[in-house]
């Protein structure tokens, strides 16, 4: 079994099954072999066509009777039929069967509510030569990102006039917005923190208007925290609970936090004033009002979210790389709209 490309993003399983006569006076009569358990190719560029195929002789397979009703019933499932080779052979190309699984929509993660404390890292000491290590990895991280199509692709979205007009809302009078990063996860276990530090290190490198970047995550050790000082990151004292007002222009970088936190940030700053001052880079919202479940815990961490829906302007990214797309599947930028109080949803009575 192994898995290849079919056009850009379409990928299925390979299963080649051949048939072949048993005797020419027994031309019903086939003998079956199967093909399985294939090594799965290393990178899934290797093949270039994903198909299961029989391989019956053209003049055989076009004088049978049974092929006939074959060719009918496989009009009505979506089969086709191609010649596949210069020698004649026939492949039957079974239809697309989308793999839904890698690209499956999370289920919204929800957190007990937590208030803000100070924090340490249980980790106190630094290690050097894990410090040397990962720095290391940040600097392939970062010009992988650099050079890849997806990043391109990202800032001339950033840069579009759809999205760069609402950064200049955000910004009104003032030059730059500061970045906070909350969530970040381990960026010396795991890749995909890396790539989402890496695009915000590479924003405040393109753009001027990109302040400092303040970070944040409980499970930070303090090797990671030094290798965050040292590309120009503020390691924040304080879990915040993602509770920060934005009492000035601020780009709150959150991909991937569980909903609480949005839920967090938002009910902060459920006022026209500070929402309009903010910029969210994080999941989509339109995803968690698509997603919402009839569980209690879930209702109550996502209402906020999808209350905030009918004032948000989103701008979902686009994954041109699979390389990225657990790092950045379902994020999007989210911009809210300026306006009177009397415009927000009755949310802002209910404290929660």
């Amino acid at each position: 079994m192994g898995y290849t490309r079919t056009h850009l993003h379409s990928l299925q399983p390979i299963v080649c099954v051949t048939y072949l006569p048993v005797s020419n006076q027994s031309p019903v009569s086939y003998q079956c072999r199967t093909r399985k358990n294939q090594t799965q190719p290393q990178s899934l560029t290797e093949s270039t066509r994903l198909s299961s195929s029989l391989s019956i002789s053209q003049q055989s397979f076009l004088e049978h009777p049974l092929v006939v009703s074959f060719l009918i019933v496989s009009f009505f499932m979506g089969l086709t039929v191609k010649n596949a080779s210069s020698d004649g052979e026939w492949t039957v190309v079974l239809p697309n069967k989308r793999r839904h699984g890698r690209r499956r929509k999370p289920k919204p993660k929800v957190h007990e509510e937590e208030e803000e404390k100070p924090w340490k890292s249980d980790d106190l000491e630094i290690d050097l030569q894990r410090q040397a290590r990962l720095k290391k990895k940040m600097e392939i991280s970062i010009n992988k990102i650099e050079s890849s199509k997806f990043y391109s692709t990202f800032l001339e979205q950033v840069k579009s006039s759809k999205v760069s007009d609402q950064f200049r809302l955000v910004l009104g009078t003032e030059t730059q917005l500061q970045m906070v990063m909350y969530g970040i996860g381990s960026i010396e276990s795991y890749e995909s923190p890396r790539f989402q530090l890496s695009v915000a290190i590479l924003m405040k490198r393109e753009f001027g208007w990109v302040g400092d970047i303040e970070v944040f995550d409980p499970v930070l050790s303090a090797t990671e925290s030094s290798v965050l000082e040292s590309l120009g990151c503020t390691v924040l004292s304080v879990n915040e609970q993602a509770r920060r007002e934005a009492l000035k222009p601020t780009l709150f970088f959150m991909p991937h936090c569980e909903a609480n936190l949005y839920s967090n940030l938002l009910q902060a700053n459920w006022r026209m004033d500070r929402l309009s001052r903010m910029a969210l880079f994080g999941n989509s919202f339109k995803m968690y009002e698509e997603q919402v479940m009839l569980e209690e815990e879930v209702i109550r961490a996502t209402k906020r979210i999808i209350a905030a829906r009918r004032i948000t302007s989103e701008f979902a990214i686009e994954i041109v790389s699979d390389d990225y797309f657990p790092a950045f599947h379902d994020s999007s930028w989210h911009f809210f709209s300026s306006g009177l109080d009397s415009e927000l949803p009755l949310l802002v009575s209910e404290g929660s």
